[in-house]
């Protein structure tokens, strides 16, 4: 049929020009649902001085709350990376339970920096504070077949996305993360480079409520002779490294929010080769 018999027909343009306005009106009833079911996060990330911070890699990890344990749900996360001057976008995110997280750096498995506080439109939320996260070793968390898998809440800050939100300007304060940082130097006063020890470390929370006795083996030095431990809450230390037999003991420190990085120096009895 064509344009000139249309014309004679006017009951079937009418339905012609009802139909393709159901399917705009559908087109645009989906888009604007799917539009309006998502969150868009936006704002910028600072060191506790206030000072942006560039290509800080940030994440949205969806959990759960399973046994009063925090969970994810799924090894989906959306990710933004800061830009020169600190700011960040996130786009498109799904209602539901989920943790802001400062992600490694590319090719590295544990990050540097943790998040202290979020805040938005004047109310600061402050990341968990406790002596009972007893993780000093970070492992890459996967979800295998969809089964929760338990995460560490460390440097994370868990909240619940409402749909069809625009948050902007959010503020997020990152810190360097507690840890400890040691160089081995063997008998001539040369590092012990690239090297496999063992690192042990007794420690007691500030608060006296937890004390433990914990070994690392594999611990490796880098090319300088340095090794790096992170810790996850305040304590008193000792810490012990040794290497084909021979140890180090370093006195007593204290870890804190005033005191996060400790250098030390061990000397060990032995020349390697």
């Amino acid at each position: 049929m064509n344009l000139l018999a249309l014309r004679k027909h006017p009951a079937i343009i009418v339905s012609i020009l009802i139909v393709f306005s159901l399917l705009a009106f559908i087109i645009a009833s989906i888009y604007y649902i799917t539009d309006a079911s998502t969150t868009t996060i936006s704002g910028k990330v600072v060191n506790m001085n206030g000072h942006p911070i560039p290509k800080c890699r940030l994440a949205i990890q969806p959990i759960d709350i399973i046994d009063g344990e925090m969970c994810q749900v799924s090894s989906l996360s959306h990710q933004s990376q800061t830009d020169s001057n600190g700011f960040f976008n996130f786009n498109n995110i799904s209602p539901g339970r989920a943790q802001f997280v400062v992600k490694p750096d590319m090719g590295y498995r544990n990050r540097d920096v943790e998040i202290q506080s979020i805040n938005l439109s004047g109310m600061t939320f402050l990341r968990l504070q406790t002596s009972q996260l007893q993780v000093i070793d970070e492992h890459l968390q996967e979800v295998n077949n969809g089964a929760p898998q338990k995460l560490s809440t460390i440097g994370g800050i868990p909240f619940e996305i409402d749909s069809g939100l625009n948050l902007n300007d959010i503020v997020i304060e990152v810190s360097p993360r507690m840890c400890i940082r040691g160089k081995i130097l063997q008998s001539n006063g040369t590092p012990l480079t690239n090297a496999q020890g063992k690192l042990n470390l007794q420690y007691k929370t500030l608060d006296g409520m937890i004390s433990d006795d914990l070994s690392f083996y594999p611990t490796y030095t880098d090319s300088e002779g340095y090794f790096m431990k992170y810790v996850n809450f305040p304590m008193v230390a000792t810490v012990s490294v040794e290497y084909n037999g021979s140890a180090a003991t370093s006195e007593a420190i204290k870890i804190s929010d005033e005191q996060r990085r400790h250098d030390l120096i061990f000397h060990l009895e032995l020349d390697r080769d």
